[in-house]
């Protein structure tokens, strides 16, 4: 890591900020690295000086947003929340995310080995902290007892990594593909007490 004083570790700030806004935006590709320093009315000297390369800005993106992330994750888990709170916070937090964001990130985010392999290494704890959401919302009453969660977890995991990764998803609109994806998942494993919550929501939605 290149950036050590705090002037640098501003910048690196400032880059990451302003790269993930353009990447959202126009997907990687079509984000060169003289575009970000322009941007940011700097050098595209500066700016290798601070990330060798593009991968390397790519990849600290995808990394902040992943901690960005968790860090808004454990603010909905406020006490006296059940699961239902907490799970439809989370989605219209993910909802409105994901209505800023050109599908063509997901895509172009396939082309670099350095970010799927920090997706890769790190999906065993998001795994383990789905089963435990999964496991407090039987507990409640909200989710159907019995069921292997496991293979409920890898079918949404799965659902949404496929259709990300395709062509149509610009047509269809990632956030529409979301909330089905997770609507239709989320209702078949749900007791009537939490079928009427996620009908709710859904009423609200539309």
């Amino acid at each position: 890591m290149k950036a050590s004083n705090p002037y640098r570790q501003e910048l690196r700030s400032r880059i990451v900020e302003a790269a993930t806004q353009m990447f959202h935006k126009h997907g990687i590709k079509m984000v060169k690295m003289d575009d970000i320093a322009t941007s940011l009315t700097i050098s595209k000297r500066t700016l290798y000086e601070i990330y060798d390369n593009k991968e390397d800005l790519v990849y600290e993106v995808v990394v902040r947003h992943a901690v960005n992330t968790g860090h808004k994750v454990e603010k909905l888990t406020s006490p006296g929340s059940n699961v239902m709170d907490v799970l439809i916070n989370y989605l219209r937090m993910q909802i409105d995310e994901l209505d800023t964001i050109n599908p063509s990130f997901f895509l172009d985010l396939k082309k670099y080995p350095k970010c799927q392999k920090y997706l890769l290494d790190t999906r065993e704890i998001r795994i383990k902290q789905s089963l435990a959401f999964f496991e407090r919302g039987v507990s409640e009453g909200y989710f159907v007892p019995g069921l292997n969660y496991e293979i409920v977890q890898m079918i949404g995991s799965y659902a949404m990594e496929g259709i990300m990764g395709r062509s149509e998803c610009a047509q269809l609109g990632i956030k529409d593909i979301f909330n089905t994806i997770v609507i239709v998942l989320l209702r078949g494993i749900s007791t009537q007490k939490g079928i009427d919550v996620i009908d709710g929501y859904i009423s609200s939605w539309k």
